[in-house]
C-alpha cells in the first residue's frame, strides 16, 4: 500500500513539473537570469524572432525584424561578455557586457563611398534604412568582410527582468532596444554632425 502511494506521489509531481516548469524554478536565481539572457542574444543571432520574443515579458516592446543587411549584421554579431551585477528577486537588473559592431566606423566608411559614388550631400537615418544605392555599399562592405575583422566596441546594456509565474523574462524598453540595435541612431547622428561642421 505505501508502496502504491508513493508511486502515485512521484507520478503527481513529476506532471506538475512537466506542467509549471518547476524544474525551471528550482535553478538558482543568477543561473536562471543569466540562461534567459544569453538565449536571448543567441535568438538574435539566429533572426529567429519568435523565439527572441518568447523570453520577453508582456510589457515588453517588440522585437522588430532588421529590414537591412546591416541591421541584420549588427544583431548577427552580438555577443556576450560578462554578465555581473545581479540585483534583485522578482525584479531583476544585471549588467551585461557586450561585443557589438563598431556602426560609427562601418558607417563612416559607408558615407565616404556613398558621396563617392552619388554626389550626395547628406545623410539620415531614413536614408539608411531605405536608400538603394547606399544599401548596395552595406552589402559589399559586409560582404567582402570576414565577420571577424569587422570593427567591434565593447557596450553596457543594463537588463532588466521580471518574474512572470516563475519565470524571469526580459523587460525590453527603448534604452536596450537602441543597445541591441548597435545604437544606429547615434552613430548616424554623430556623422550628419561631422558632415554639417565640414559645410561650415
Amino acid at each position: 500500500m505505501i508502496k502504491k502511494v508513493y508511486f502515485f506521489v512521484v507520478v503527481i509531481l513529476m506532471t506538475v513539473c512537466l506542467v509549471t516548469g518547476c524544474a525551471n524554478t528550482d535553478k538558482p536565481r543568477d543561473q536562471q537570469v543569466q540562461e534567459t539572457i544569453r538565449s536571448f542574444i543567441q535568438a538574435l543571432n539566429n533572426n529567429d524572432l519568435p523565439k527572441a520574443q518568447s523570453f520577453l515579458a508582456e510589457e515588453s516592446l517588440a522585437v522588430a525584424m532588421p529590414v537591412t543587411r546591416l541591421g541584420k549584421a549588427i544583431r548577427e554579431n552580438l555577443r556576450i561578455m560578462d554578465v555581473t551585477n545581479i540585483q534583485g528577486s522578482d525584479f531583476i537588473i544585471a549588467d551585461v557586457t557586450l561585443e557589438a559592431l563598431d556602426l560609427y566606423q562601418i558607417m563612416s566608411r559607408a558615407t565616404l563611398e556613398y558621396f563617392w559614388t552619388s554626389g550626395a550631400s547628406e545623410m539620415n537615418l531614413e536614408m539608411i534604412q531605405t536608400d538603394e544605392a547606399l544599401a548596395k555599399i552595406y552589402d559589399t562592405i559586409l560582404n567582402e568582410e570576414d565577420a571577424s575583422n569587422l570593427p567591434r566596441r565593447t557596450v553596457l546594456g543594463i537588463f532588466t527582468l521580471v518574474n512572470e509565474k516563475g519565470i524571469y523574462k526580459i523587460l525590453l524598453d527603448e534604452s536596450l532596444q537602441n543597445v541591441l540595435n548597435g545604437n544606429l541612431l547615434e552613430a548616424a547622428e554623430k556623422i550628419q554632425q561631422i558632415l554639417k561642421r565640414e559645410k561650415e
